[in-house]
């Protein structure tokens, strides 16, 4: 009971700072684009792969 108290106490204490630097360091969507991009060929390429 008392970790579960504890855990509950350390996210609501961590969660505000969190989100602060989420705001203060937003996600570049460009890089995450080319991430799946490279990601979307590298899948084609396994697949034309096994035919």
């Amino acid at each position: 009971m008392i970790n579960n108290l504890y855990t509950v106490f350390k996210i609501r204490k961590t969660l505000p700072e969190i989100e602060k630097y989420q705001n203060a360091h937003p996600l570049k969507t460009d890089s995450l684009e080319h991430f799946i991009t490279k990601q979307n060929q590298l899948l084609n390429t396994l697949k034309n792969a096994d035919s």
